[in-house]
């Protein structure tokens, strides 16, 4: 694999804040308009003014952003709401654009102890408007749930990238906050920050012009080797099967592991196997920080690709999150290909060690299939570390 990156300024960072990216797509399966979706970051895991865009031209030029109302944080009695983690998928087999988006209440706008639900939308490309957003949910969800076994308030979506199977679901990789027997948010560790998170995943299938929904088995480990397991990364494997790699953490344990965590589907996403850590095809240990990462197949080499922050020592929770780097995946061993390893970005010998190359998003390019990454240098600057502008890095592929 050969790589070729180059980086420049996408969205320049603005006196509110930060940027951070919400997501990008075409908008039909056929032709080269784009659309993008951004905000501000205005504190961690806080996030608010919303805006979207277009490109006639596969990125050349651009309209004016305009606001979107629906994503706007309000305040509300103990809190405010607030949305993000958008997601935008689109259908090819049925041409129907989704956008996915969390919406969350947050007591005293603290993220830690936010609920939230998961919503989806379908875009009319003759007005550019959005449809009124339907929630993920299924429809024999009992009261105070939104799936079996999933409490109404835990789901939320993360770093989500979402795929269509061979066999025809639309797959939305989510995550659930675990609660105790008092129904409040579980802290495994009273001295960590973190509540405990388990992966789900969930099916969807088009019905009359809606969506119904299924949810997967929860994917769970010990919290006393991986203290939080979140944020997964979906891919179909040339065989059918289905790959997903999880965030871990060892924050409250900085003398184990940092892990990204592996586990297989072999009925369409309904069930999952016990999550073992990913390694190097060679068989040697990878170590990851907590942070999200990426599954894609390349239509041009047809190759399926990791993208996640890869350290050589040992990490402490969620850092160093640099380098950022891209590998091939050894579909047979489930492992990655260390001799394929090539970084995108890495921290400069001035700037200060808690920058991060993460929280990114991307697409591949249809007119030169490149990988083409969105993603803000969080803490590059030392008087504040929301500011960064977006950059946009494309990464070629041969």
């Amino acid at each position: 694999m050969e790589l070729k990156a180059s980086r420049e300024i996408f969205v320049p960072d603005t006196p509110e804040g930060g940027i951070v990216n919400g997501a990008i797509s075409y908008t039909s399966k056929e032709g080269l308009e784009l659309i993008h979706i951004y905000g501000v970051v205005v504190g961690s895991d806080r996030y608010d003014l919303f805006r979207e865009r277009f490109s006639p031209d596969n990125g050349a030029s651009w309209s004016e952003p305009r606001p979107i109302g629906l994503f706007k944080s309000l305040e509300v009695e103990g809190g405010l709401t607030r949305c993000g983690e958008i997601a935008l998928f689109l259908d090819e087999e049925t041409d129907i654009l989704l956008r996915f988006f969390n919406k969350g209440f947050y007591p005293k706008d603290t993220p830690k102890l936010a609920t939230w639900r998961v919503h989806y939308q379908t875009f009319d490309r003759d007005n550019r408007e959005w449809s009124i957003p339907l929630e993920v949910r299924s429809e024999e969800a009992r009261e105070g749930e939104v799936f079996p076994d999933v409490k109404a308030g835990s789901l939320a979506i993360s770093c989500s990238f979402p795929i269509k199977t061979s066999g025809g679901k639309i797959l939305l990789p989510a995550q659930v906050k675990a609660f105790d027997e008092h129904g409040r948010i579980w802290f495994p560790f009273p001295n960590y920050f973190s509540p405990f998170y388990e992966p789900i995943v969930l099916l969807g299938e088009w019905r009359g012009g809606r969506i119904v929904w299924e949810a997967s088995r929860k994917v769970t480990i010990d919290h006393n080797v991986c203290c939080r397991l979140c944020e997964p990364a979906v891919a179909e494997l040339e065989d059918g099967r289905l790959l997903m790699i999880c965030r871990g953490d060892n924050g409250a344990f900085p003398e184990k592991p940092g892990r990204k965590w592996l586990s297989v589907s072999e009925d369409g996403g309904y069930t999952w196997t016990y999550p073992r850590p990913l390694t190097f095809s060679d068989g040697g240990s990878l170590y990851s920080p907590s942070s999200c990462s990426h599954l894609f197949r390349s239509w041009k080499t047809g190759r399926l690709y990791w993208i996640a922050n890869v350290v050589k020592e040992n990490p402490v929770g969620n850092r160093p999150r640099y380098p950022l780097v891209i590998a091939e995946i050894d579909e047979e061993r489930l492992a990655v290909k260390r001799e394929t390893i090539l970084v995108i970005d890495d921290k400069r010998p001035n700037e200060p060690e808690l920058v991060q190359l993460s929280n990114f998003r991307c697409y591949q390019d249809r007119e030169t299939g490149e990988l083409v990454i969105l993603m803000a240098r969080y803490g590059e600057r030392e008087d504040d570390w929301r500011r960064s502008p977006l950059y946009l890095y494309r990464v070629g592929l041969e």
